[in-house]
């Protein structure tokens, strides 16, 4: 039986760490900045409360008035929920599954939806909750390659310094 040779440059070391701590202060940081440009921030649009049940009826609206709105609102959507897709996974206990971690995106969009529409300060709108569980969907999606990068790199490690070139 072989065992593998000591390694001296710290990667078995990284293996080890828990990336947990960082990624509950990560989250905590995210949630604040999403609370704040979410519900405390306030975009009038002088129309009074709405609510938008209709699937991409507000960005096909925006799309045909040619308005700069849509792009903002697009891919602002999108991109403001990539990092719970990002740091959701890191927390999650099992094996986080993709499922999962787009269904806790989701749920806090409709949250946030739900709150915006109490408060009556913006427009409630399902395409947001489509488009941010999009992000959290491609924030699931950079988690997942980056740490197959990560393990198969760790394993190029572990084959080099056993064939003998370390």
């Amino acid at each position: 039986m072989h065992s593998n040779p000591p390694r001296s440059d710290g990667s078995r070391f990284l293996m080890k760490i828990d990336p947990r701590p960082l990624a509950v202060i990560l989250l905590l940081e995210y949630l604040g900045g999403l609370v704040y440009l979410t519900l405390i921030v306030s975009f009038s649009l002088g129309e009074g409360t709405r609510l938008n049940f209709v699937p991409f009826a507000m960005m096909i609206e925006n799309f045909q008035a040619e308005s700069r709105h849509f792009l903002v609102n697009f891919v602002g959507n999108i991109l403001l929920f990539v990092p719970l897709g990002l740091l959701a996974p890191m927390l999650m206990k099992r094996s986080a599954n993709v499922l999962g971690v787009v269904l806790i995106g989701m749920i806090l969009s409709t949250l946030i939806e739900f709150l915006q529409w109490c408060w009556g300060e913006r427009i409630a709108d399902i395409d947001d909750v489509i488009l941010n569980t999009i992000g959290t969907l491609l924030g699931y999606g950079l988690w997942f390659v980056s740490r197959k990068l990560w393990e198969r790199s760790v394993r190029q490690k572990d084959s080099f310094r056993v064939s003998g070139y370390s």
